[in-house]
């Protein structure tokens, strides 16, 4: 049996004042190829905008049969 796969997700913080402009914490992230696998096509497509957004290049499967021709195509 294989581990379980462990996936970290990291957001930007936004916070707002009631005076001030929204401060974005940000941490310098080189940009990534990132292949999102899911059946849920509107989550998936959430956030592979957000992570585009971000400067990722990302793919998207709905399947493992669709990632896995991704991967080796």
């Amino acid at each position: 049996m294989s581990p379980p796969t462990e996936v970290t997700l990291q957001l930007p913080i936004v916070c707002e004042k009631a005076a001030e402009a929204p401060i974005t914490a940000r941490r310098a992230m080189t940009p990534m190829r990132i292949l999102l696998v899911d059946d849920n096509a509107d989550a998936t497509e959430a956030l592979r905008t957000l992570l585009e957004l971000n400067g990722h290049e990302v793919k998207r499967a709905q399947s493992g049969p669709d990632a896995l021709r991704i991967v080796e195509g």
